[in-house]
C-alpha cells in the first residue's frame, strides 16, 4: 500500500533533524584568566660601588662619574670613584720627614677609590687614573697605565697616527720634549703628550718612544694647556 506523500515528507524531516543533533558533550567557551601572567624574571639589583676599569673611557667630559668641572662627591657616596683621605700625606703614613701632621692643609688628598689603587711608599698611590682637584672641583684626570683608554681607544704608547685616525680635529702645540695633541670638547679637552726630539736635550727619549704618547690627560675647558713630561707635575702624590 502506498503511503501518503505528507507522511513520507514528515518522516524524512524527522530523520534529517535527528542527524543534526550533536551526540558528544557541548564544549564550554574558553574564559580569560582572572589574573594576568606575572613576569618570571626578578628585577636587576641596583649597581653598587664604583664602575670597573673595563667600563671606563676618558673623554672631553670626564671619566665615568667624574665630570670635569663637576662638584666633589659626598663623603658617604659608596659609588664615588674618588675618596678624600684626611691623613694620606701625613709623615706618619708616608714615613717621610716632610713635616706634615694630621690636620694641616697638606695632610689630606683626593685619591682613587680603594678598588682602583695599590699604595706605595712615600705617599704615592698606583691606580689606572689620577685626579687633580682644586676650586672644589675635578679639573684634571690622567691616564696612568694602559688598562685605561680614551673614547677613541688612545692610551699610553699609542702613536701620533693613532690619534689622527681616532679624532677628526686635533690641535698640535709644540712644547720642547713633547708635542701636545689636543682634542677640544664642551666641558673639557683631551691632551696627549707625544714624545719629540728636542735639540736642547738630545737622546732624552728612547728611540722607540719617539712619536708615541708618554702622558695623557683630560682638562676642564678653562684650564690652560701645559706639558708635564720631564717635570714633577704629577697627580696622586704628596708634597715632598
Amino acid at each position: 500500500m502506498t503511503r501518503p506523500l505528507a507522511l513520507v515528507a514528515a518522516s524524512l524531516l524527522v530523520l534529517g533533524l535527528a542527524g543534526c543533533t550533536p551526540t558528544g558533550p557541548v564544549p564550554t567557551p574558553a574564559t580569560e584568566s582572572a589574573t594576568p601572567d606575572q613576569p618570571n624574571e626578578s628585577p636587576s639589583p641596583e649597581p653598587t660601588g664604583p664602575p670597573a676599569v673595563a667600563d671606563l673611557q676618558l673623554t672631553t667630559e670626564g671619566l665615568g662619574t667624574l665630570q670635569l668641572g663637576g662638584a666633589l662627591p659626598a663623603a658617604d657616596d659608596d659609588t664615588s670613584m674618588i675618596v678624600f683621605d684626611p691623613e694620606f700625606c701625613t709623615d706618619e703614613r708616608t714615613g717621610t720627614p716632610a713635616g706634615i701632621e694630621l690636620g694641616s692643609n697638606a695632610a689630606g688628598l683626593w685619591i682613587p677609590a680603594e678598588q682602583y689603587r695599590t699604595e706605595e711608599g712615600g705617599g704615592y698611590v698606583r691606580a689606572p687614573f689620577g685626579v687633580g682637584i682644586w676650586d672644589d672641583a675635578v679639573q684634571r684626570i690622567e691616564i696612568e697605565d694602559e688598562s685605561l683608554t680614551t673614547d677613541g681607544g688612545i692610551t699610553l704608547g699609542s702613536t701620533a697616527a693613532d690619534i689622527a685616525a681616532a679624532y677628526e680635529t686635533v690641535e698640535l702645540v709644540p712644547e720642547g720634549l713633547v708635542t701636545l695633541h689636543v682634542v677640544n670638547g664642551t666641558a673639557g679637552k683631551l691632551v696627549f703628550e707625544v714624545a719629540t726630539e728636542d735639540e736642547s736635550l738630545p737622546g732624552y727619549w728612547e728611540p722607540d718612544m719617539l712619536g708615541t704618547v708618554v702622558l695623557a690627560r683630560a682638562l676642564a675647558a678653562d684650564e690652560e694647556l701645559f706639558a708635564a713630561a720631564g717635570s714633577g707635575n704629577v697627580v696622586n702624590s704628596c708634597p715632598a
